[in-house]
């Protein structure tokens, strides 16, 4: 008579417990990260690639500066600075030196996206004078801001 031979077994779990935690762990982990950091892991990507897209698009360079509110908080600025002066923005009205607001400066990221809107739209930018902003950072009340200070442009649509 014949043996019967026992059947064969496609997957075993031969691993140990700390092996399928640790791969388990570097699956988790990374997605953890992605979650925790997505708005400065968007950031990052609007800053590296839709910036530099917009920035030639649109004929301008932003450069960081660093401002104090009343001598006490550290502000970093953005400022609109080397305009190509056939450049989208030059046409629309921007000036060098200018800083772009919302209700105070306008972050780089914002600022890029707003422009990209204009694709869709035309936009309306409100603008200030660096050293009128710096100024106004310095003695301004929050309550007045600077309605007085401030200038508005339209960039049409793309």
């Amino acid at each position: 008579m014949s043996e019967r031979k026992p059947a064969t077994k496609f997957f075993t779990l031969t691993l140990t417990p700390w092996a399928y935690v640790t791969i388990i762990a570097l699956l988790i982990v990374p997605f953890l990260i992605a979650v925790l950091y997505s708005d400065r892991i968007y950031a990052a990507y609007v800053r590296t690639y839709v910036g530099r897209d917009v920035q030639h698009q649109f004929g301008f360079r932003l450069e960081r500066k660093t401002m104090y509110y009343r001598k006490v908080q550290r502000l970093d600025v953005f400022v609109i600075t080397a305009l190509e002066p056939d450049g989208v923005l030059a046409k629309a009205g921007v000036k060098n030196n200018d800083v772009p607001l919302i209700s105070y400066h306008m972050s780089d990221v914002d600022f890029y996206l707003r422009l990209r809107r204009s694709q869709k739209e035309a936009i309306e930018l409100r603008l200030i004078n660096v050293d009128e902003y710096e100024d106004w950072l310095k003695t301004g009340d929050a309550y007045s801001l600077f309605r007085d200070r401030e200038r508005k442009v339209v960039v049409p649509q793309q």
